[in-house]
C-alpha cells in the first residue's frame, strides 16, 4: 500500500468519526417527523356535500313553454292575442323611423310629449291593419268601430294649434322691405360700435327660460325666421321633430308657447323659410324627403322625396336664394348634389340626375348670395370645395368609384381632419369650420390677393395650382384662421358657423356655438365681436342660428333647450 493510498483512508475513517458525532440520522428524522405532523395540521377537512340545488322557477313563463297539455282555445286565443301584441310594437318602431310620404294636416303631427312619438299616428303611420287606440269594440255584432276624430276640435284647443293659426295670419311680404332695401351694401361701421351694441344684448327672460324647451331630444338644426314682431324660432331635432316657439307669446302660466310636431322620421338637418310665402318652412331630413309645412293653413306637404335605390339617401343640407325662391338646392349623405324646381310636382329621380360633389358626406354647403350658379360645400374627405353650376359633364368627374357627371371645380382647399360646414356671405367671404379645431375665413371679393373678384371668375377658371399634378388642386387658401374648440364628442351636436344673411347694421358677422356653454360672434375679418354667455346656461348651445336682419341669436341644447339673446 503506498503513503497516498494510506492517507486517503485515514481520512476516510476520521470524517466517518466526525458524522458519527454531528448525530445526523436522528436529526434527519426529527426533521421528517415534524414536516409530517405539519401537514397532518393543516390538511383541510372535507366538507359534507350541500343537498342540490332544485332548478329557480321563473316569475313568468311563456304558456307554450310551460304548459304540460294540450293548449286550450282560450290559451291559443290569449297567445295570438300577445304574438299580435309583439309584432305590433315591432312594426310600430321600424315605421317610426320612416319618412312620411304624402300631406298631412299639423293636426296629424303633433308629438305626444310623453311618449315621444306621433299622438295619432294611426292618421300617418300605415297601421290600418292593426287594432287601433281609438277604435271601440260593439259586443252584439264582434265588428270594430273607428271613431273618426275631430281634427280642428280637438287638436286645436288641446295642443294649441290656434296660435300658430294666428301667428301665420301675421306674416305679409312687407315684413321684408327692410331686409330687401339692406342687400345693397353699405360702408361697415366701427367695430367698437358693434361691440357696444351687442353689450346691451341679454338672454330672453319675457318667459321663464326653464319652459324653452322645444324638443326632447338633441337639437340638430336652429332657425330664425326673418320677421321682427311675432318672431318664430324653430327647431329640428334627431328625431325628426320639430319644435316651434312663438317668442313673443306666452301660455297662462307664463311659459314659452311651444308647439312639436313631428314631420320626419330621422334627424332633421336644415330648416330654411319661403322668401315668398312668410308663412311656409321647408324641412329636410337624413330620411331622405324634404317637406313644406305651412302655418297659416295648417298642412305639412311633401316636397320631394329621394327613393332611388333600397339604400337610405338622406338630405345632409338645402338652401334657397332671395333671388331665385323657386329653386331647392339639396346636397346628400353620399357627396352628391341635385336641384328642384319647386313649381313643377316632383315626379322621382334617377341616379343620373345627381351631381357627385365628393366621395363621402357632404356636412354642409351653400350657395353664393350674388350668383346662384357658384356653390361651395364641406365634406367629411376632409376637403372644401368651389364649383361653377354653368359647367357640367362626366369630364369634371374627380370621383374614385363612378364616372358620373360633376360641374367644374374652381379650386378646393385641404384640411388636416374633416371640415363640418361652409357658409357663403354677400361680400363674397367664406367661413368654415371643422374638427381641426380652426374657424377659417376665406376672401373672394377681389381684396385680397392672390384672388381675383369670384363673380368674375369664368365657367373654366381655375386660380393658380400650386402642384400642377394634383388630380383635385389645393389653391385655395383662407386669410385668417381662429382657434376655436369644436370637439363636441357624441352627445353634442356638430359646431356650425353661419353668416347673418342681411345685418341691418350693414356689419358682416357670424355666429358660432362655443363649448363653453356661450355663442361667439366674429366679424368677416375675424374680429371678435361678443361673447354670449348666462349663469342659466347649463348646456352648450351647439346648434346656433343668426336673425338675418337683427342681433338676435338663440341656441339649441342636446336636451332641447333654447337659449335666446336679444
Amino acid at each position: 500500500m503506498t503513503d497516498l493510498e494510506k492517507l486517503r483512508r485515514e481520512n476516510i475513517k476520521r470524517n466517518q468519526g466526525l458524522l458519527k458525532k454531528l448525530n445526523l440520522d436522528a436529526l434527519n428524522q426529527s426533521i421528517a417527523d415534524d414536516v409530517r405532523v405539519k401537514k397532518e395540521l393543516t390538511k383541510p377537512k372535507r366538507r359534507p356535500k350541500a343537498p342540490p340545488k332544485e332548478p329557480a322557477i321563473p316569475t313568468r313563463r311563456s304558456r307554450r313553454l310551460a304548459a304540460p297539455h294540450e293548449w286550450t282555445e282560450e290559451e291559443q286565443k290569449i297567445n295570438l292575442e300577445e304574438e299580435r301584441a309583439r309584432e305590433r310594437q315591432e312594426k310600430l318602431k321600424a315605421l317610426r323611423l320612416l319618412k312620411l310620404t304624402g300631406d298631412f294636416t299639423l293636426g296629424d303631427l303633433i308629438l305626444d310629449r310623453q311618449l315621444g312619438h306621433l299622438k295619432h299616428e294611426e292618421r300617418v303611420l300605415d297601421v290600418k291593419d292593426e287594432p287601433m287606440e281609438d277604435a271601440v269594440k260593439d259586443e252584439d255584432t264582434d265588428e270594430v268601430k273607428v271613431e273618426e276624430p275631430d281634427i280642428k276640435d280637438e287638436d286645436m284647443d288641446s295642443d294649441n294649434l290656434d296660435f300658430l293659426l294666428n301667428l301665420g295670419e301675421k306674416y305679409s311680404a312687407g315684413d321684408f322691405f327692410e331686409q330687401i332695401k339692406q342687400r345693397e351694401q353699405g360702408k361697415s361701421l366701427d367695430l367698437k360700435k358693434v361691440r357696444k351694441e351687442f353689450e346691451k344684448v341679454e338672454l330672453y327672460r319675457k318667459v321663464s327660460p326653464a319652459s324653452t324647451k322645444a324638443s326632447y331630444n338633441r337639437i340638430t338644426t336652429m332657425h330664425f325666421h326673418p320677421a321682427e314682431t311675432d318672431r318664430l324660432v324653430s327647431a329640428g331635432d334627431t328625431n325628426g321633430s320639430l319644435g316651434l316657439w312663438s317668442v313673443d307669446e306666452s301660455t297662462e302660466d307664463g311659459e314659452a308657447q311651444i308647439t312639436i310636431l313631428k314631420p320626419h322620421g330621422r334627424s332633421i338637418s336644415k330648416i330654411i323659410h319661403n322668401h315668398t310665402n312668410a308663412a311656409e318652412l321647408l324641412t329636410s331630413s337624413y330620411d331622405g324627403s324634404v317637406r313644406k309645412l305651412d302655418i297659416k293653413q295648417l298642412k305639412s306637404t311633401e316636397v320631394l322625396n329621394i327613393d332611388v335605390s333600397d339604400d337610405l339617401i338622406g338630405v345632409s343640407d338645402i338652401n334657397v336664394l332671395f333671388a331665385e325662391p323657386n329653386l331647392l338646392h339639396l346636397t346628400t349623405l353620399e357627396g352628391r348634389y341635385y336641384q328642384h324646381d319647386m313649381r313643377l310636382p316632383f315626379k322621382g329621380m334617377k341616379n343620373n340626375d345627381f351631381l357627385r360633389l365628393h366621395d363621402k358626406k357632404i356636412g354642409g354647403f351653400t350657395v353664393s348670395p350674388n350668383l346662384s350658379y357658384q356653390i361651395a360645400t364641406a365634406s367629411l374627405d376632409r376637403t372644401l370645395r368651389v364649383w361653377d353650376l354653368r359647367n357640367v359633364s362626366k369630364a369634371n368627374s374627380l370621383s374614385e368609384f363612378e364616372k358620373a357627371r360633376a360641374p367644374h371645380l374652381y379650386g378646393s382647399y385641404t384640411s388636416r381632419l374633416s371640415i363640418s360646414t361652409v357658409d357663403w356671405n354677400s361680400n363674397d367671404h367664406l367661413v368654415c369650420n371643422g374638427y381641426d379645431d380652426r374657424i377659417k375665413l376665406f376672401d373672394f371679393s377681389g381684396n385680397r390677393k392672390p384672388y381675383t373678384a369670384v363673380q368674375e371668375w369664368a365657367k373654366n377658371y381655375q386660380p393658380e395650382v400650386r402642384k400642377k399634378t394634383d388630380s383635385i388642386p389645393d389653391n385655395l387658401k383662407p386669410f385668417n384662421s381662429i382657434t376655436h374648440n369644436c370637439q363636441t364628442g357624441r352627445w353634442v351636436s356638430i359646431l356650425k358657423a353661419k353668416w347673418q344673411k342681411t345685418p341691418a347694421d350693414q356689419y358682416q358677422k357670424f355666429a358660432i356655438a362655443n363649448m363653453n356653454r356661450s355663442i361667439d360672434v366674429y366679424d368677416e375679418s375675424g374680429n371678435m365681436i361678443a361673447h354670449l354667455n348666462d349663469e342659466e346656461m347649463t348646456a352648450v348651445p351647439a346648434s346656433v342660428a343668426f336673425h338675418p336682419s337683427q342681433n338676435w341669436v338663440v341656441g339649441g341644447t342636446s336636451s332641447g333647450k333654447l337659449n335666446l339673446f336679444t
